[in-house]
């Protein structure tokens, strides 16, 4: 700690199996959503952090970022550094990517900061002569060159121990239901299940809510770079006690799917969860034929007829057939380009496929 500012948590590998988070919001899983949590521990002083450096010990030493001069830590709160907000490798549009309150942006393109098997992380103030550091992974304290870090301190250095798993690291340990303030939902739980008719339920569960707008549940495939709405409940209003949400989707993909929630205030400002993956396989008996189609496309399978129903990425539903036998020919020679998501019902079950009409 200097003062009364310290290292909060860090987000080490954003990327993992049992969690995930896009910091940045950019529909891209990677090593520009690490971050750095610093707070302010004191109740009544604010901490004018201006020229502070954030630095780890790789030569040579010089500091990795250096905190913009205005920059006023008020008591209480906190700030996440993360490597690089507006993501100049992102589908989002860095020309008008706006930093929300409580994020401060590296600008690093591309560039892992924090190493996934072990690495030092130093806070140092201004003047260059006061520091604290968190080692983890494979890296102890007492193995640091100070050389190499500008104003290391090994008595204010203090070991977090590992995190490899795309969940937050603290002084005491992995947590991957701890999110900070300025990007957390208070959820107690949120997860994503293959239901028997290939469809997707997405249930979540609140803490507690308050200037709650609604919720949009977010879904890309594994093909996809970018999230598209899929759904909106509205939140059950302000609350101190936990609320229950469910969701189906009734179109996932063939193989990963990635959902995650977007909760809206009363105020539009947003935070997200963290990305969910769920593996789905679906029933290969029926397929849509060709799945690059410019004028027709057919269904083939075991059946005599389906019914279909043709939806536009934002799904819209574009064509609806209640009759259609097998392998006839469907016109889609009006359509867009574009993705299509086709649900096919033959009296027993339905799927989902997909096509793209060139």
């Amino acid at each position: 700690m200097i003062d009364s500012v310290s290292i909060n948590s860090l987000l080490v590998d954003p990327t993992g199996t049992d969690s995930s988070y896009d910091t940045n919001n950019d529909g891209l899983v990677n090593s520009d959503d690490e971050y750095i949590e610093i707070c302010n521990l004191s109740s009544t002083m604010d901490v004018d952090i201006s020229g502070w450096q954030i630095g780890d010990d790789d030569p040579p030493p010089y500091a990795d970022y250096v905190i913009p001069d205005g920059t006023i830590l008020l008591a209480g709160d906190c700030v996440v550094i993360v490597t690089d907000y507006c993501s100049d490798g992102a589908i989002i549009d860095t020309t008008t990517c706006a930093l929300p309150d409580g994020i401060l942006d590296m600008n690093f393109s591309g560039t892992a900061l924090l190493g996934n098997n072990g690495d030092v992380v130093t806070l140092a103030d201004s003047t260059g002569e006061n520091s604290c550091s968190v080692s983890y992974g494979d890296v102890a304290c007492e193995s640091i060159d100070p050389l190499d870090i500008p104003a290391f301190d090994i008595t204010n250095c203090t070991y977090w121990g590992s995190a490899t798993d795309g969940c937050a690291l603290l002084a005491s340990g992995d947590s991957c239901s701890y999110f900070p303030a300025i990007l957390a939902l208070d959820l107690l739980s949120f997860d994503v299940n293959q239901l028997p008719n290939q469809e997707v339920m997405i249930k979540w569960a609140t803490a507690t809510e308050y200037n709650t707008d609604f919720y949009s549940i977010e879904w890309r495939a594994d093909a996809d770079q970018s999230y598209q709405s899929i759904g909106k409940i509205t939140s059950t209003g302000n609350t101190d006690t936990s609320n229950s949400y469910t969701e189906i989707h009734y179109t996932p993909a063939e193989g990963n799917n990635y959902y995650r929630l977007r909760e809206v205030d009363i105020s539009g400002q947003h935070s997200f969860s963290p990305t969910r993956v769920v593996s789905v396989s679906l029933n290969d008996d029926i397929k849509v034929i060709p799945n690059l189609a410019r004028n027709k496309v057919s269904v083939n399978g075991n059946s005599e007829n389906y019914i279909i129903s043709i939806y536009d990425i934002n799904g819209q539903k574009i064509i609806h057939k209640k009759e259609v036998y097998n392998n006839e020919s469907i016109d889609i020679s009006e359509l867009e380009r574009g993705h299509y998501f086709i649900s096919i019902f033959n009296t027993e079950y339905t799927v989902h496929k997909r096509f793209i009409k060139i």
